[in-house]
Protein backbone atom coordinates (compact mmCIF):
# COMPACT_ATOMS: atom_id res chain seq x y z
CA UNK A 1 0.00 0.00 0.00
CA UNK A 2 3.07 2.31 0.18
CA UNK A 3 2.54 3.35 -3.47
CA UNK A 4 -1.03 4.42 -2.60
CA UNK A 5 -2.61 2.39 -5.44
CA UNK A 6 -6.27 3.11 -4.52
CA UNK A 7 -7.72 6.06 -6.43
CA UNK A 8 -10.61 8.42 -5.67
CA UNK A 9 -10.05 8.30 -1.89
CA UNK A 10 -10.22 4.49 -1.78
CA UNK A 11 -8.80 2.74 1.34
CA UNK A 12 -5.88 0.27 0.86
CA UNK A 13 -5.48 -2.93 2.89
CA UNK A 14 -2.39 -5.26 2.71
CA UNK A 15 -3.24 -8.92 2.01
CA UNK A 16 0.20 -10.52 2.19
CA UNK A 17 1.71 -10.35 -1.26
CA UNK A 18 -1.10 -8.12 -2.60
CA UNK A 19 -3.48 -5.36 -1.57
CA UNK A 20 -7.20 -4.71 -1.63
CA UNK A 21 -8.97 -1.40 -2.20
CA UNK A 22 -12.22 -0.42 -0.46
CA UNK A 23 -13.77 2.09 -2.88
CA UNK A 24 -15.89 5.14 -2.14
CA UNK A 25 -19.50 5.08 -3.33
CA UNK A 26 -19.63 5.60 -7.07
CA UNK A 27 -16.32 3.90 -7.92
CA UNK A 28 -15.36 0.27 -8.56
CA UNK A 29 -12.39 -1.78 -9.87
CA UNK A 30 -9.07 -3.05 -8.53
CA UNK A 31 -7.84 0.50 -7.89
CA UNK A 32 -11.27 2.29 -7.61
CA UNK A 33 -10.52 4.04 -10.89
CA UNK A 34 -13.69 3.02 -12.74
CA UNK A 35 -17.01 4.85 -12.31
CA UNK A 36 -19.85 2.75 -10.93
CA UNK A 37 -22.81 3.62 -13.15
CA UNK A 38 -25.04 1.38 -11.07
CA UNK A 39 -24.63 3.44 -7.90
CA UNK A 40 -28.02 5.11 -8.34
CA UNK A 41 -29.64 1.77 -9.30
CA UNK A 42 -31.93 2.97 -12.13
CA UNK A 43 -33.09 -0.55 -13.00
CA UNK A 44 -36.75 -1.19 -12.16
CA UNK A 45 -38.81 -4.11 -10.99
CA UNK A 46 -36.03 -6.05 -9.16
CA UNK A 47 -33.64 -6.04 -12.12
CA UNK A 48 -29.88 -6.34 -11.43
CA UNK A 49 -27.55 -3.63 -12.70
CA UNK A 50 -24.21 -4.17 -14.43
CA UNK A 51 -21.82 -1.25 -14.81
CA UNK A 52 -20.15 -0.95 -18.21
CA UNK A 53 -17.52 1.33 -19.64
CA UNK A 54 -19.30 4.66 -19.82
CA UNK A 55 -22.78 3.17 -19.25
CA UNK A 56 -24.76 0.38 -17.58
CA UNK A 57 -27.22 -2.37 -18.43
CA UNK A 58 -30.14 -3.89 -16.58
CA UNK A 59 -30.78 -7.64 -16.42
CA UNK A 60 -34.57 -7.93 -16.24
CA UNK A 61 -36.64 -10.50 -14.41
CA UNK A 62 -39.12 -12.51 -16.46
CA UNK A 63 -42.06 -10.62 -18.07
CA UNK A 64 -40.24 -7.27 -17.86
CA UNK A 65 -38.33 -5.52 -20.62
CA UNK A 66 -37.13 -2.15 -21.75
CA UNK A 67 -33.77 -0.44 -21.06
CA UNK A 68 -34.66 -0.05 -17.37
CA UNK A 69 -36.95 -3.11 -17.21
CA UNK A 70 -39.74 -0.62 -16.76
CA UNK A 71 -42.19 -2.17 -19.26
CA UNK A 72 -44.45 -5.09 -18.48
CA UNK A 73 -47.32 -4.32 -20.96
CA UNK A 74 -46.13 -2.37 -24.02
CA UNK A 75 -49.65 -1.26 -24.98
CA UNK A 76 -50.42 -0.04 -21.47
CA UNK A 77 -47.09 1.48 -20.49
CA UNK A 78 -45.92 2.97 -23.81
CA UNK A 79 -49.26 3.63 -25.56
CA UNK A 80 -47.71 3.46 -29.04
CA UNK A 81 -50.93 3.75 -31.07
CA UNK A 82 -51.75 7.37 -31.98
CA UNK A 83 -54.95 9.05 -33.19
CA UNK A 84 -57.26 6.83 -31.11
CA UNK A 85 -55.77 3.62 -32.53
CA UNK A 86 -56.34 0.43 -30.53
CA UNK A 87 -53.22 -1.44 -29.34
CA UNK A 88 -52.94 -5.23 -29.14
CA UNK A 89 -49.95 -6.96 -27.53
CA UNK A 90 -47.96 -9.42 -29.68
CA UNK A 91 -45.58 -11.55 -27.59
CA UNK A 92 -43.37 -9.87 -25.00
CA UNK A 93 -41.67 -7.26 -27.17
CA UNK A 94 -44.09 -6.39 -29.95
CA UNK A 95 -47.51 -4.87 -30.54
CA UNK A 96 -50.05 -4.20 -33.31
CA UNK A 97 -52.14 -1.06 -33.82
CA UNK A 98 -55.66 -1.21 -35.22
CA UNK A 99 -56.17 2.28 -36.70
CA UNK A 100 -59.47 4.10 -37.03
CA UNK A 101 -60.66 5.22 -40.48
CA UNK A 102 -58.44 7.87 -41.97
CA UNK A 103 -55.13 6.73 -40.41
CA UNK A 104 -52.54 4.01 -41.08
CA UNK A 105 -48.97 2.99 -40.33
CA UNK A 106 -47.26 1.04 -37.52
CA UNK A 107 -48.38 3.65 -34.96
CA UNK A 108 -51.47 5.00 -36.82
CA UNK A 109 -49.43 8.15 -37.41
CA UNK A 110 -50.05 8.51 -41.15
CA UNK A 111 -53.19 10.43 -42.05
CA UNK A 112 -54.97 8.93 -45.07
CA UNK A 113 -55.85 12.12 -46.96
CA UNK A 114 -57.01 10.15 -49.99
CA UNK A 115 -59.78 8.43 -48.04
CA UNK A 116 -62.11 11.39 -48.58
CA UNK A 117 -61.51 11.26 -52.38
CA UNK A 118 -60.42 14.90 -52.70
CA UNK A 119 -59.44 14.63 -56.39
CA UNK A 120 -62.30 15.71 -58.65
CA UNK A 121 -63.18 14.51 -62.16
CA UNK A 122 -61.73 11.02 -61.64
CA UNK A 123 -58.30 12.35 -60.70
CA UNK A 124 -55.91 9.90 -59.00
CA UNK A 125 -55.03 10.63 -55.37
CA UNK A 126 -51.46 9.84 -54.26
CA UNK A 127 -50.79 9.67 -50.53
CA UNK A 128 -47.71 11.53 -49.29
CA UNK A 129 -46.03 11.73 -45.92
CA UNK A 130 -47.43 15.21 -45.24
CA UNK A 131 -50.54 15.37 -47.41
CA UNK A 132 -51.56 14.19 -50.87
CA UNK A 133 -51.19 14.96 -54.56
CA UNK A 134 -53.78 14.69 -57.32
CA UNK A 135 -52.83 13.43 -60.77
CA UNK A 136 -55.47 14.99 -63.00
CA UNK A 137 -57.03 13.75 -66.22
CA UNK A 138 -56.97 16.05 -69.25
CA UNK A 139 -58.31 18.74 -69.40
CA UNK A 140 -58.43 19.34 -65.63
CA UNK A 141 -55.85 21.10 -63.47
CA UNK A 142 -55.66 22.55 -59.94
CA UNK A 143 -54.79 21.15 -56.52
CA UNK A 144 -57.92 18.97 -56.55
CA UNK A 145 -58.37 18.78 -60.36
CA UNK A 146 -61.26 21.20 -59.88
CA UNK A 147 -60.40 23.60 -62.73
CA UNK A 148 -61.11 22.77 -66.37
CA UNK A 149 -58.16 23.83 -68.51
CA UNK A 150 -60.08 25.02 -71.55
CA UNK A 151 -56.78 26.22 -73.01
CA UNK A 152 -55.64 22.61 -73.35
CA UNK A 153 -59.06 21.22 -74.21
CA UNK A 154 -60.36 23.62 -76.85
CA UNK A 155 -58.02 26.66 -76.85
CA UNK A 156 -60.58 29.42 -77.49
CA UNK A 157 -57.87 32.04 -78.11
CA UNK A 158 -57.50 32.76 -81.80
CA UNK A 159 -54.83 34.21 -84.05
CA UNK A 160 -51.78 32.80 -82.19
CA UNK A 161 -52.83 34.33 -78.88
CA UNK A 162 -51.54 32.83 -75.63
CA UNK A 163 -54.19 31.17 -73.46
CA UNK A 164 -53.95 31.10 -69.64
CA UNK A 165 -56.36 29.72 -67.02
CA UNK A 166 -56.81 31.67 -63.77
CA UNK A 167 -57.49 30.36 -60.27
CA UNK A 168 -61.20 31.09 -60.81
CA UNK A 169 -61.27 28.60 -63.71
CA UNK A 170 -61.75 31.29 -66.34
CA UNK A 171 -59.43 31.65 -69.30
CA UNK A 172 -57.63 34.77 -70.45
CA UNK A 173 -56.22 35.45 -73.90
CA UNK A 174 -53.02 37.44 -74.38
CA UNK A 175 -53.46 38.88 -77.86
CA UNK A 176 -50.75 39.85 -80.32
CA UNK A 177 -50.48 43.53 -81.23
CA UNK A 178 -52.74 43.16 -84.30
CA UNK A 179 -55.77 41.57 -82.57
CA UNK A 180 -58.07 42.28 -79.65
CA UNK A 181 -61.32 41.06 -78.10
CA UNK A 182 -62.07 38.38 -75.45
CA UNK A 183 -60.75 35.66 -77.76
CA UNK A 184 -58.45 37.89 -79.82
CA UNK A 185 -60.96 37.40 -82.64
CA UNK A 186 -61.08 41.01 -83.83
CA UNK A 187 -58.51 42.52 -86.11
CA UNK A 188 -57.76 46.03 -84.84
CA UNK A 189 -57.60 47.37 -88.37
CA UNK A 190 -61.14 46.16 -89.05
CA UNK A 191 -62.46 47.38 -85.72
CA UNK A 192 -61.03 50.84 -86.37
CA UNK A 193 -62.06 50.95 -90.04
CA UNK A 194 -65.19 52.61 -91.37
CA UNK A 195 -66.82 50.11 -93.69
CA UNK A 196 -70.14 51.89 -94.08
CA UNK A 197 -73.57 50.72 -95.20
CA UNK A 198 -73.10 47.16 -93.90
CA UNK A 199 -69.84 46.69 -95.73
CA UNK A 200 -67.87 43.71 -94.43
CA UNK A 201 -64.30 44.28 -93.30
CA UNK A 202 -61.59 41.74 -94.15
CA UNK A 203 -58.04 41.81 -92.88
CA UNK A 204 -55.05 41.73 -95.20
CA UNK A 205 -51.95 39.69 -94.63
CA UNK A 206 -49.90 42.88 -94.36
CA UNK A 207 -52.04 44.06 -91.45
CA UNK A 208 -54.31 46.38 -93.41
CA UNK A 209 -57.98 45.86 -94.38
CA UNK A 210 -60.39 46.13 -97.27
CA UNK A 211 -64.19 46.53 -97.39
CA UNK A 212 -66.46 44.23 -99.34
CA UNK A 213 -69.50 46.38 -100.15
CA UNK A 214 -73.11 45.23 -100.42
CA UNK A 215 -75.77 46.15 -102.95
CA UNK A 216 -75.16 49.34 -104.88
CA UNK A 217 -72.38 50.71 -102.65
CA UNK A 218 -68.73 51.13 -103.57
CA UNK A 219 -65.63 53.00 -102.46
CA UNK A 220 -62.78 52.11 -100.09
CA UNK A 221 -65.23 52.25 -97.18
CA UNK A 222 -68.45 51.51 -99.12
CA UNK A 223 -69.36 55.16 -98.76
CA UNK A 224 -70.50 55.72 -102.39
CA UNK A 225 -73.99 54.91 -103.67
CA UNK A 226 -74.45 54.14 -107.40
CA UNK A 227 -76.36 56.85 -109.26
CA UNK A 228 -79.55 54.91 -110.04
CA UNK A 229 -79.89 53.15 -106.67
CA UNK A 230 -81.41 54.27 -103.39
CA UNK A 231 -80.28 53.67 -99.83
CA UNK A 232 -82.85 50.93 -99.26
CA UNK A 233 -81.51 48.76 -102.08
CA UNK A 234 -78.95 47.18 -99.73
CA UNK A 235 -81.75 46.09 -97.35
CA UNK A 236 -80.30 47.84 -94.28
CA UNK A 237 -83.26 47.02 -92.01
CA UNK A 238 -82.65 43.75 -90.17
CA UNK A 239 -84.96 41.12 -88.66
CA UNK A 240 -87.72 41.66 -91.25
CA UNK A 241 -87.83 45.45 -90.84
CA UNK A 242 -89.19 47.62 -93.68
CA UNK A 243 -86.97 50.32 -95.20
CA UNK A 244 -88.27 53.69 -96.46
CA UNK A 245 -86.18 56.48 -98.06
CA UNK A 246 -86.55 59.78 -96.24
CA UNK A 247 -88.31 62.41 -98.31
CA UNK A 248 -86.18 65.17 -96.87
CA UNK A 249 -82.88 63.39 -97.58
CA UNK A 250 -82.62 60.69 -100.26
CA UNK A 251 -79.32 59.44 -98.78
CA UNK A 252 -81.01 58.54 -95.49
CA UNK A 253 -83.69 56.04 -94.53
CA UNK A 254 -86.05 54.97 -91.76
CA UNK A 255 -86.72 51.40 -90.62
CA UNK A 256 -90.11 50.19 -89.45
CA UNK A 257 -89.36 47.24 -87.17
CA UNK A 258 -91.34 44.09 -86.62
CA UNK A 259 -92.71 43.36 -83.18
CA UNK A 260 -89.98 42.39 -80.73
CA UNK A 261 -87.20 44.47 -82.36
CA UNK A 262 -86.07 48.09 -82.23
CA UNK A 263 -83.12 50.34 -83.10
CA UNK A 264 -82.13 52.37 -86.18
CA UNK A 265 -81.80 49.18 -88.20
CA UNK A 266 -84.08 46.93 -86.09
CA UNK A 267 -80.89 45.26 -84.86
CA UNK A 268 -81.79 45.13 -81.16
CA UNK A 269 -84.13 42.60 -79.59
CA UNK A 270 -86.59 43.81 -76.98
CA UNK A 271 -85.50 42.98 -73.43
CA UNK A 272 -88.53 43.19 -71.15
CA UNK A 273 -86.40 43.56 -68.03
CA UNK A 274 -84.46 46.51 -69.49
CA UNK A 275 -87.67 48.14 -70.75
CA UNK A 276 -89.32 47.92 -67.33
CA UNK A 277 -86.18 49.26 -65.69
CA UNK A 278 -86.02 52.16 -68.15
CA UNK A 279 -89.69 53.08 -67.64
CA UNK A 280 -89.29 52.91 -63.85
CA UNK A 281 -86.24 55.17 -64.03
CA UNK A 282 -88.10 57.57 -66.36
CA UNK A 283 -90.86 57.78 -63.76
CA UNK A 284 -88.31 58.52 -61.05
CA UNK A 285 -86.27 60.87 -63.23
CA UNK A 286 -88.58 62.08 -66.06
CA UNK A 287 -87.07 63.82 -69.08
CA UNK A 288 -87.95 67.45 -69.74
CA UNK A 289 -90.12 67.44 -72.93
CA UNK A 290 -89.27 71.09 -73.66
CA UNK A 291 -85.59 70.47 -74.31
CA UNK A 292 -83.38 68.10 -76.27
CA UNK A 293 -80.32 68.81 -74.13
CA UNK A 294 -81.18 66.56 -71.22
CA UNK A 295 -77.65 66.91 -69.84
CA UNK A 296 -78.34 70.58 -69.04
CA UNK A 297 -80.25 69.55 -65.90
CA UNK A 298 -77.18 67.67 -64.68
CA UNK A 299 -79.05 64.33 -64.11
CA UNK A 300 -75.93 62.24 -63.38
CA UNK A 301 -75.28 61.91 -59.65
CA UNK A 302 -72.12 61.22 -57.70
CA UNK A 303 -69.73 62.66 -60.26
CA UNK A 304 -71.16 60.79 -63.28
CA UNK A 305 -70.54 62.27 -66.75
CA UNK A 306 -73.57 62.97 -68.95
CA UNK A 307 -73.54 62.43 -72.75
CA UNK A 308 -76.38 62.80 -75.27
CA UNK A 309 -77.23 59.99 -77.69
CA UNK A 310 -78.92 59.78 -81.07
CA UNK A 311 -82.38 59.16 -79.56
CA UNK A 312 -82.48 62.63 -77.94
CA UNK A 313 -81.85 60.82 -74.69
CA UNK A 314 -78.82 60.83 -72.41
CA UNK A 315 -76.41 58.37 -70.83
CA UNK A 316 -74.46 58.64 -67.59
CA UNK A 317 -70.88 57.36 -67.44
CA UNK A 318 -70.47 56.43 -63.79
CA UNK A 319 -67.32 56.08 -61.73
CA UNK A 320 -66.46 52.59 -60.45
CA UNK A 321 -68.03 53.42 -57.08
CA UNK A 322 -71.55 54.00 -58.48
CA UNK A 323 -73.99 52.47 -60.96
CA UNK A 324 -77.57 52.90 -62.20
CA UNK A 325 -79.17 55.03 -64.93
CA UNK A 326 -78.21 58.23 -63.07
CA UNK A 327 -75.28 56.76 -61.04
CA UNK A 328 -77.65 56.84 -58.08
CA UNK A 329 -76.75 53.43 -56.63
CA UNK A 330 -73.57 52.62 -54.75
CA UNK A 331 -71.58 49.90 -56.49
CA UNK A 332 -70.51 47.65 -53.64
CA UNK A 333 -68.13 45.77 -55.93
CA UNK A 334 -65.91 48.83 -56.23
CA UNK A 335 -64.27 47.63 -53.01
CA UNK A 336 -61.71 45.12 -54.31
CA UNK A 337 -61.48 43.44 -50.89
CA UNK A 338 -65.25 42.97 -50.50
CA UNK A 339 -64.82 39.30 -51.40
CA UNK A 340 -61.65 39.02 -49.28
CA UNK A 341 -59.48 38.83 -52.40
CA UNK A 342 -60.67 35.23 -52.82
CA UNK A 343 -63.53 35.59 -55.27
CA UNK A 344 -65.25 37.71 -57.91
CA UNK A 345 -67.86 40.30 -56.96
CA UNK A 346 -70.93 40.91 -59.14
CA UNK A 347 -73.34 43.81 -58.75
CA UNK A 348 -76.97 42.91 -57.92
CA UNK A 349 -79.60 45.50 -58.85
CA UNK A 350 -80.35 47.88 -57.27
CA UNK A 351 -77.77 48.13 -54.46
CA UNK A 352 -76.45 44.74 -53.43
CA UNK A 353 -73.72 42.30 -54.45
CA UNK A 354 -72.80 38.63 -54.58
CA UNK A 355 -69.40 37.01 -54.15
CA UNK A 356 -68.48 34.04 -56.37
CA UNK A 357 -65.72 32.37 -54.36
CA UNK A 358 -62.62 30.73 -55.79
CA UNK A 359 -62.11 27.01 -55.16
CA UNK A 360 -61.29 26.26 -51.52
CA UNK A 361 -63.17 29.25 -50.03
CA UNK A 362 -66.73 29.90 -48.85
CA UNK A 363 -68.92 32.44 -47.07
CA UNK A 364 -70.89 35.55 -48.09
CA UNK A 365 -67.57 37.33 -48.60
CA UNK A 366 -65.37 34.27 -49.26
CA UNK A 367 -63.94 34.80 -45.80
CA UNK A 368 -64.01 31.14 -44.79
CA UNK A 369 -61.91 28.19 -45.88
CA UNK A 370 -63.77 25.14 -47.16
CA UNK A 371 -63.68 22.12 -44.85
CA UNK A 372 -64.92 18.58 -45.08
CA UNK A 373 -68.23 19.88 -43.64
CA UNK A 374 -68.72 22.67 -46.19
CA UNK A 375 -71.02 20.61 -48.41
CA UNK A 376 -73.24 19.67 -45.44
CA UNK A 377 -72.95 15.89 -45.78
CA UNK A 378 -74.98 15.08 -42.63
CA UNK A 379 -78.66 14.48 -43.27
CA UNK A 380 -81.75 14.78 -41.06
CA UNK A 381 -80.40 17.73 -39.02
CA UNK A 382 -77.24 15.85 -38.09
CA UNK A 383 -74.32 17.97 -36.88
CA UNK A 384 -71.12 17.83 -38.97
CA UNK A 385 -67.86 17.88 -37.02
CA UNK A 386 -64.53 18.46 -38.78
CA UNK A 387 -61.97 15.76 -38.03
CA UNK A 388 -58.73 16.67 -39.80
CA UNK A 389 -59.31 16.16 -43.53
CA UNK A 390 -62.41 14.08 -42.72
CA UNK A 391 -65.68 14.68 -40.90
CA UNK A 392 -68.01 12.98 -38.42
CA UNK A 393 -71.79 13.20 -38.34
CA UNK A 394 -73.39 13.51 -34.90
CA UNK A 395 -76.90 12.20 -35.49
CA UNK A 396 -80.14 13.13 -33.76
CA UNK A 397 -82.35 10.29 -32.55
CA UNK A 398 -83.66 8.13 -34.14
CA UNK A 399 -81.22 8.52 -37.06
CA UNK A 400 -77.97 6.60 -37.49
CA UNK A 401 -75.39 5.87 -40.19
CA UNK A 402 -72.23 7.63 -41.35
CA UNK A 403 -74.41 10.45 -42.78
CA UNK A 404 -77.41 10.08 -40.41
CA UNK A 405 -79.27 8.65 -43.38
CA UNK A 406 -80.75 5.62 -41.58
CA UNK A 407 -83.82 5.82 -39.39
CA UNK A 408 -83.84 3.45 -36.43
CA UNK A 409 -86.92 1.68 -35.22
Amino acid sequence: CKSDPCKNNGSCTNTGDDYECSCQAGYIGKTCSAIDYCVSNLCKNGASCRSLSGSFECKCLRNFYGRLCEISDYCKDVKPCLNEGVCKKKGDLDFECFCRAGFSGKNCKIEEFCLSSPCKHNGTCIQRREGYKCECNVPYIGWNCEVEDVCTHSNPCKNNAKCDVGADGKYYCQCTSVYEGPNCEFNKQCMESKCENKGVCYEKEDGGYFCRCLGHYSGSNCEKLDGNADVCSSAPCLNGGTCKVKESNSSSYDCTCKSGFFGNECHEKVNIYKMIKKYVMNCLYPLDPTTTDHCSSDPCMNGGQCTLNIHSDYKCECSNAYTGVNCEFENKCADEQLCSGRGKCTYVFPASFKCHCNGGYEGDRCEGVETACSKKPCKNDGTCQVDGALYKCLCKSPFTGSHCEKKGE
